[in-house]
């Protein structure tokens, strides 16, 4: 994450965190270097509802955005585990609204423990240490679904040269979905009424009616 904070220094970035719910810990802002100084900082722990909702990650994050705002995407850094459902009826939403879906996906499909920053492991409701496995397949399909890309965790130095491509290319789109041919009533008769007498006029200034008569 920081590394992407890095390559986009330009950009505003916000923060929602997500478990079996989802909090938008860090409203978007251009102050990036309060953004990493929390990063040194964020965990599992800090939600401790248990699961991994990602409908309501995805749902948090459409709504920390202001409406009508270009150039915007979610990096969605996750294993793909999800025990929420309808996630990709949201992340079709997202891309409905021009907001595609970046997928970064961290951990292994062999799976691994998730420590609890030296507080021990992750475990479920029964008290079982959960091995949580990154699932390919699911992430690559939510954001195909989105308009997005996903990318395995090493190749996450392409996003930068790729992103803005890719929002314009959804947000080009949705333009042209929206585009629709209306008749326009030029009234060109009168137009042409109203620049003949104003011809006119300039005529009947510069006569010298007083040689005339």
């Amino acid at each position: 994450i920081n590394r992407q904070i890095d390559d986009m220094w330009d950009s505003r970035f916000g923060i929602v965190i997500f478990k079996g719910r989802a909090v938008n810990i860090w409203p978007l802002t251009d102050d990036l270097e309060a953004i990493k100084l929390f990063l040194k900082t964020a965990g599992p722990d800090l939600i401790t509802t248990p699961g991994s909702d990602l409908k309501a990650g995805i749902s948090t994050s459409i709504n920390t955005f202001h409406k009508g705002g270009r150039y915007q995407a979610i990096l969605l850094f996750s294993d793909g585990e999800n025990t929420g459902r309808d996630s990709l009826k949201e992340a079709k939403h997202a891309g409905d609204l021009g907001i595609p879906i970046i997928s970064i996906m961290c951990g292994t499909e062999k799976g691994s423990k998730i420590s609890m920053n030296n507080r021990g492991f992750v475990k479920d409701s029964k008290g079982n240490i959960v091995v949580s496995k990154a699932d390919k397949q699911f992430l690559r399909t939510l954001s195909a679904v989105s308009g997005g890309k996903f990318y395995e965790i090493y190749e996450a130095y392409k996003i930068k040269d790729e992103l803005l491509s890719l929002v314009t290319k959804i947000e080009d789109e949705n333009m042209d979905r929206s585009l629709k041919l209306e008749k326009n009533n030029g009234y060109r008769l009168f137009l042409y009424f109203a620049i003949g007498f104003l011809v006119l006029t300039f005529i009947t200034r510069g006569v010298r009616w007083r040689n005339i008569f």
